[in-house]
């Protein structure tokens, strides 16, 4: 799941608009920026003097390739959804959704079912296939079952930001086989319970009022919903599902029979989320009619994509020789460079960002020293001191990575990285010649629902 670094000519693109010729913003608040394409000629002396391929190219490479805090959340253009022991039918919701997405929400959900019915895997498997969530359909229906090290990778995939979604008989613990030792991915207490098929469960579902808002988007919540009929429920023997059943999770919805069916959230594991249901709503029960499908496939893509629905804040202060960089260009940017979005400092050099995806970003402040020395010019020496403070949330952003990158000679020279300490601070020492952008890759920032 992690980012993919190629240089590619669009990252030459975006590195030049991100790095050479900002747009300026239009007003304090962040904004998606406009793309830039490499001008013809530079626009001024103070310009960078090549902006040929090659330079460009060079740029993205050096950008690209420098190291990058560990961390497993991207920006979510496309949900990738990975199925992992599970039962992928032909007549199911695995295979619509992957073309069907639209009639449920604007963003892409893509379904890899090649994993699904392999032996085992590892976390290495679920990094390559580029994991946001794993999917296990119904895995004790055929009888598969995860081993210790397969469940310590979940909980790793988990904790560092991806969704480990249930559907159907996952846990079981009778005849078929036994996954209880997961149930803590999903904040529910299997200790000492088995579960068990329960036979055609009721087909009204409801949402309690705690429920979070996008889990059921486009479903109502303290009103009973149709969902299409189901061959079985996985239930505790003997009982239902019960409040008492819950560790970390709690249940937001259940049918009105018999509580069968259950949706759990995982609290306080990471940046991810276990999210589970007793009945499989990826199933179509051939021997009743389609009576509540599309609330299934609501209740799926809402559950893929609830990791990628919110939205977090990125905010800081920059100042130059102590004083503000007022009135001055800042960027986030959805990979290693770019400009997905814009801000502008106010007088206090302070910028904010306040509608920003789940994802991996890197922080741009440009021209931080705008002063290319010429050989008729030779401008002002000297070393300027640069300042600033990261937070995310609202919370400081300790132990990010901030460079100092000048950009106006080839090969591009690079200062740092310094560290940013417990209350996000930064501060780094740069010749007052060239054109300089202060660069923080890899802040991960995390969805505040």
């Amino acid at each position: 799941m992690k980012l993919s670094l190629v240089p590619s000519p669009r990252a030459a693109i975006l590195a030049c608009a991100a790095l050479s010729t900002l747009i300026p913003a239009a007003s304090s608040s962040a904004k998606l920026a406009s793309q830039r394409e490499i001008p013809s000629a530079p626009p001024s002396e103070f310009a960078l003097r090549s902006l040929a391929a090659d330079a460009m190219t060079e740029l993205a490479a050096r950008l690209t390739n420098l190291d990058r805090p560990g961390g497993s959340l991207i920006a979510a253009d496309t949900v990738r959804v990975v199925l992992l022991k599970s039962r992928a039918s032909g007549a199911s919701w695995i295979r619509d959704l992957d073309t069907q997405w639209p009639a449920f929400g604007e963003l892409p959900v893509r379904i890899d079912t090649s994993l699904s019915r392999k032996p085992d895997f590892s976390y290495d498997d679920l990094r390559e296939a580029r994991a946001n969530v794993v999917w296990l359909a119904s895995p004790i229906a055929t009888k598969q079952e995860l081993s210790s090290s397969e469940i310590e990778d979940l909980e790793k995939f988990q904790s560092e930001g991806g969704t480990v979604l249930g559907t159907g008989m996952v846990f079981g613990g009778g005849d078929h086989g036994d996954n209880r030792a997961a149930g803590f991915l999903f904040g529910i207490d299997t200790t000492k319970r088995i579960f068990v098929p329960d036979k055609d469960p009721s087909t009204k579902l409801q949402a309690r009022g705690s429920a979070p808002p996008p889990l059921f988007r486009g479903l109502p919540v303290d009103t009973p919903f149709e969902v299409a009929p189901k061959p079985w429920a996985e239930r505790e023997i003997d009982r239902g599902w019960d409040d008492d059943q819950m560790a970390t999770g709690e249940i937001v919805a259940s049918d009105l029979g018999t509580g069968n069916v259950v949706q759990t959230l995982v609290v306080g594991r990471g940046m991810g989320r276990g999210i589970y249901f007793s009945a499989p709503h990826e199933i179509r029960d051939p021997r009743h009619p389609s009576s509540g499908e599309e609330n299934d496939g609501q209740l799926l893509y809402n559950a893929l994509t609830f990791g990628f629905t919110g939205v977090g804040t990125v905010g800081g202060s920059v100042a130059r020789n102590g004083e503000p960089f007022a009135d001055r260009s800042v960027c986030l940017a959805d990979g290693p460079i770019g400009c997905t979005l814009e801000d502008e400092t106010d007088d206090e050099g302070v910028f904010f960002f306040d509608e920003v995806p789940a994802g991996v970003y890197s922080l741009q402040i440009p021209n931080i020293v705008d002063n290319v020395q010429l050989d008729d010019r030779p401008g002002d020496a000297g070393v300027m001191i640069a300042d600033g403070a990261i937070e995310i949330n609202g919370v400081a952003a300790e132990g990010i990575p901030v460079y100092a990158v000048r950009v106006d000679v080839v090969p591009f020279e690079f200062l740092g990285p310094v560290i940013t300490d417990s209350s996000g601070n930064w501060s780094l020492s740069i010749p007052n010649v060239g054109k300089w952008v202060i660069w923080a890759p890899g802040i991960g920032v995390q969805a505040v629902h």
